[in-house]
Formats: C-alpha cells, sequence, structure tokens
C-alpha cells in the first residue's frame, strides 16, 4: 500500500484559478452539449476520413479559417445551426435528423 505524504502534498498543490473553476461548472452544467457537440465532430471526422478530404479543404469550401474548423473538430467548439448544415453541404451528409419535423 502507498503512503501519502500529506504535508508534501499540500506544499505542491495549487488552487484552482477562478477560469479553472468557471470551465469545470460549464462543463458540468453542459455536459450533454460537449457530449453532442464531440458526437458531431466524430461524424465529420469520420465523412473526411471516407472522402479523403482534409480539414484544411473542408475549411476551404466553407469559406472559413482552417483553425475555426479545428475548433469545431476538437469537439469543443459550439457550432450554430447555420455552421452545422454549411459542413452537410461540403461534406454531402446528413448530421441533423431531420425526421424529428413533421413534412408539410
Amino acid at each position: 500500500m502507498m503512503k501519502i505524504d500529506l504535508h508534501r502534498l499540500e506544499q505542491v498543490a495549487v488552487e484552482e484559478s477562478k477560469a479553472e473553476r468557471t470551465i469545470a461548472m460549464d462543463r458540468k452544467d453542459n455536459g450533454d452539449m460537449y457530449k453532442a457537440s464531440f458526437r458531431i465532430a466524430m461524424k465529420i471526422k469520420r465523412a473526411l476520413r471516407i472522402k479523403h478530404m482534409t480539414q484544411a479543404h473542408l475549411s476551404e469550401l466553407m469559406g472559413v479559417d482552417p483553425a475555426i474548423v479545428s475548433r469545431y473538430l476538437s469537439g469543443k467548439a459550439n457550432m450554430e445551426l447555420k455552421t452545422i448544415v454549411k459542413i452537410e453541404k461540403a461534406l454531402d451528409i446528413n448530421i441533423i435528423d431531420r425526421e424529428i419535423s413533421p413534412n408539410y
């Protein structure tokens, strides 16, 4: 059994910053959004792989900076609906289940 030196731990432990606490609370409060964002990012990455496309190519098709696409694909960015639709058009895929609304 490993013995923990509490005195040494107190010396090296650093209290969370306000920014770190804010991020942790956001992740706790919006966990479902982060999970959905991650799943969407994985679906986009899979489509890129299947179509032999790069993130840079996707950014060109969307007319945005490659850094923005990188943020989307990290699963950490909250994409707007219009962004998701742009990605769908660029990759010719469906990310959003359109069966959730009735056809008129």
